[in-house]
């Protein structure tokens, strides 16, 4: 974020547009499914200030934070359509939902639906919770970083593999590409 033109970066288990994704089965209280798809979700692990780095626009309640680390309770941050599915009219703010490793996890907040990997159909029922809180008992086989930029994101490209090897000289870059 500190490169020029850079404002915000964060990171992700999936990526935007890497065609990689997660789903994960989910328990919510209250909610009596008429079949097993409608206890799956897709997720992403995220990091500090994903929803603003990415351009979603937080509706209710708020972002994930540096405050949501590894020991902290469990949280996630839904998207509207998953608010709707499961609660209804009512609000999922506070609301306590447990992901396949079973862990009570609590929404903190709702985002509008955003395209994760397709233009077309209905958006998916989604969930976003810190990439150091493993909700689904499952290690991420990898990591994307997100950075949101001003003007022309192609000057600022160019320096990404310099500014990730001079933090982890080891670390490998597959690609940069802009959204």
């Amino acid at each position: 974020a500190a490169l020029p033109r850079g404002r915000r970066a964060t990171y992700s288990q999936n990526g935007l547009s890497t065609g990689s994704d997660a789903s994960a089965m989910i328990n919510v209280p209250g909610f009596v499914g008429r079949t097993t798809e409608d206890s799956s979700v897709q997720y992403d692990l995220v990091g500090p200030g994903y929803v603003h780095a990415v351009g979603g626009r937080l509706l209710r309640g708020r972002d994930i934070g540096a405050e949501d680390r590894a020991r902290s309770a469990s949280v996630a941050v839904v998207n509207q359509s998953m608010e709707r599915f499961y609660f209804g009219a009512s609000s999922a703010i506070g609301r306590r939902i447990f992901f396949d490793a079973g862990v009570p996890t609590t929404i903190v907040g709702v985002v509008a639906d955003m395209r994760q990997h397709s233009v077309s159909g209905p958006p998916e029922r989604r969930a976003y919770a810190p990439y150091v809180q493993q909700i689904s008992g499952n290690d991420p086989p990898f990591l994307a970083f997100e950075l949101r930029t001003v003007g022309n994101p192609s000057a600022v490209m160019k320096s990404i593999p310099g500014v990730i090897g001079a933090v982890d000289p080891e670390l490998p870059v597959a690609s940069v590409m802009p959204l």
